[in-house]
C-alpha cells in the first residue's frame, strides 16, 4: 500500500514537472539594456508561442516617465516589433500608470526579432518616429 502511494506521488510530481517545463521551456525573456533617454527604466518582454503558432507577447515596464512629462511632451508611447516576414509592426500603445509602470499584452502571427518603444505625438502613428526611448537587441526565437 505504501509503495503504491509513493509511486502515485512520483507520477503526480512528474506530471507537474513536465507541465512546468512545457510552460517555461517555450518562453523567451528579452531584457532591454539601459537607455540614456530613459535612465532607470526596466523592460522585460516575455514571448510565448501558443498552440496556434502565434506569438503571445507580454511587455512589462517599470520606472518609465509618462509621455506627457517628456521634453517636448508626447501623447503616448507605442511598442513596435520588427519581424523578418513583415517588417515593423505597431503592437499597441503603452499606457503608464501613476506608479510609473506599464504593461502590454498582444498576440502576433509574425515572429519578432526585435522590440522597441517610441514616444509619439499621436496614438495613431502608422510608422515609428525617430524618438526611440527603449529598445531590445536583436534576438532569435527557437
Amino acid at each position: 500500500m505504501e509503495k503504491r502511494n509513493a509511486t502515485k506521488r512520483v507520477v503526480e510530481f512528474s506530471k507537474y514537472l513536465l507541465l512546468f517545463i512545457l510552460i517555461t521551456g517555450c518562453s523567451k525573456k528579452v531584457v532591454f539594456s539601459d537607455s540614456t533617454k530613459m535612465p532607470g527604466a526596466k523592460v522585460v518582454v516575455t514571448i510565448d508561442q501558443n498552440r496556434s503558432d502565434n506569438y503571445e507577447i507580454y511587455v512589462d515596464v517599470d520606472n518609465i516617465i509618462k509621455a506627457e512629462k517628456l521634453s517636448p511632451p508626447r501623447e503616448t508611447y507605442i511598442v513596435w516589433m520588427i519581424s523578418t516576414e513583415h517588417g515593423t509592426i505597431n503592437m499597441g500603445n503603452l499606457w503608464v500608470d501613476d506608479k510609473n509602470q506599464a504593461k502590454l499584452y498582444t498576440v502576433s502571427s509574425h515572429r519578432p526579432t526585435r522590440i522597441f518603444i517610441t514616444a509619439e505625438k499621436s496614438r495613431f502613428a502608422e510608422s515609428p518616429s525617430t524618438e526611440i526611448v527603449l529598445s531590445s537587441e536583436d534576438f532569435k526565437l527557437k
